[in-house]
């Protein structure tokens, strides 16, 4: 049986105001989560602005499972939020735990919730396990906001860009050999911090850059504030989709060079064939789980303008075989394509030579499922990670790599794509 509910919905516009106050009070948990669209209304889109707070349920393991993680969805279907880390792709290497560590999240975590409120159409819903919808929506609304002091000090890069030419090299002899076609090589920021408040800090960032797929995500002593454009992939019953971004080119400061630069990116033959990679290595993950015929390329090389940069993406659909469910999918696409390479395999044990960090929750993934069916999760990028057992914050962003590719032009992407979290740090 499903876990029962008490439910309470109210009619009311979310604002910039509620949507803070919503945060710093769903901070007061150990464990929470917020996934919002940002207004950014995007094809196959379900929910604006969905938030959980406090477990009464949770489940934490190292591998990528999937009759334990089905178990845990069926065993009194419920919301279900979560996490997975990049590292679970390491799971059988121990001398990966030797790298750089820049995070403590743990490889799967999933949650199910004591409460879950989400915004849809001016209808502002709150569901518990307890009857008290009235009292939490009376907390949130007497949140009063203020300014916090934040004490900080400048990212620093861990690779320097003379490292990085030198990894490059080293990844470009792989690409001439044949080892690989293409990968997303991956550097780390880092900073310490005295004092920070983070609920803040999250909601300068989505203000910065509105993105379809931000995440605050808190569990225990670990952050994820998180500005993602991307979908990893979106469940809704039988059907399946994955939306993997693969093009990136900045904005332009007239509307004759943003324009311009539009226009370079959908005529860029290196981009397009970056996409069309990830595309076939998606199609290919997505086979054993869908039944045959049904996966196809729903759109190609479509571009999407956000604050700081273009991006292009596409979609691939398929229909689920009868017998699979989330945990399948999970263990079947994870890690996904657009953060790691082609083929995969092969790229992975590339990225574990060449990579000095563990990429820990960045370039993993964020998400929910419900006992309706849907299920939804990004891909964790454009994301500050913060360690407040350390009071050190940090920060990864990659591009990815082809035998065209030039390396001052693969580290000013990196830093494009930084842009943002750089911006309103600095404004701390």
């Amino acid at each position: 049986m499903p876990k029962k509910r008490f439910v309470q919905t109210y009619t009311v516009a979310l604002t910039s105001h509620l949507q803070q106050q919503i945060l710093h009070w769903l901070n007061s948990y150990d464990i929470c989560c917020l996934l919002s669209s940002n207004n950014q209304t995007l094809p196959y889109s379900q929910v604006s602005f969905l938030a959980a707070g406090g477990a009464y349920k949770t489940q934490e393991a190292v591998h990528l499972h999937a009759p334990t993680i089905n178990q845990f969805l069926a065993d009194e279907p419920d919301w279900v939020f979560g996490n997975i880390a990049f590292n679970t792709a390491y799971a059988t290497q121990p001398n990966y735990a030797e790298k750089h560590k820049l995070d403590e999240f743990k490889n799967l975590a999933l949650f199910k919730p004591e409460v879950v409120v989400h915004w849809q159409q001016n209808i502002l819903t709150i569901e518990s396990i307890q009857d008290n919808t009235e009292a939490i929506w009376q907390a949130i609304q007497a949140i009063v906001l203020k300014d916090e002091l934040n004490l900080t000090s400048p990212f620093q890069p861990l690779v320097s860009i003379q490292q990085y030419k030198q990894q490059f090299q080293t990844i470009q002899r792989h690409l001439q050999q044949g080892n690989c076609y293409e990968i997303n090589y991956c550097i780390p920021w880092q900073a310490q911090y005295q004092q920070l408040d983070i609920p803040a800090l999250w909601h300068q960032l989505v203000q910065a850059s509105p993105t379809p797929f931000s995440a605050f995500y808190k569990w225990h002593s670990q952050y994820c504030v998180c500005a993602s454009p991307e979908r990893f992939f979106q469940l809704q019953n039988d059907t399946i989709i994955t939306q993997p971004i693969k093009g990136t080119q900045k904005r332009g400061t007239t509307t004759t060079e943003d324009a311009a630069l539009l226009q370079e990116l959908q005529h860029s033959l290196k981009n397009k064939s970056e996409n069309v990679m990830i595309v076939d290595l998606m199609r290919n993950d997505m086979s054993p789980l869908c039944q045959r015929g049904t996966v196809h390329v729903q759109e190609l090389f479509a571009i999407t303008a956000y604050e700081q940069v273009f991006q292009m993406h596409s979609t691939i659909q398929g229909t689920l075989l009868p017998h699979k469910k989330l945990g399948h999918v999970l263990e079947a696409l994870f890690p996904m394509g657009s953060m790691t390479g082609a083929p995969k395999k092969r790229v992975l044990e590339i990225t574990h030579e060449v990579e000095t960090q563990q990429r820990g929750l960045y370039s993993g993934s964020i998400g929910y499922w419900n006992p309706q069916g849907i299920s939804d999760w990004n891909v964790v990028i454009r994301s500050i990670i913060i360690n407040t057992d350390t009071k050190t914050a940090s920060y990864q962003v990659g591009s990815g790599i082809t035998v065209y590719s030039e390396a001052n032009e693969e580290y000013e992407e990196c830093l494009l794509k930084a842009k943002a979290i750089q911006q309103i740090w600095n404004r701390l």
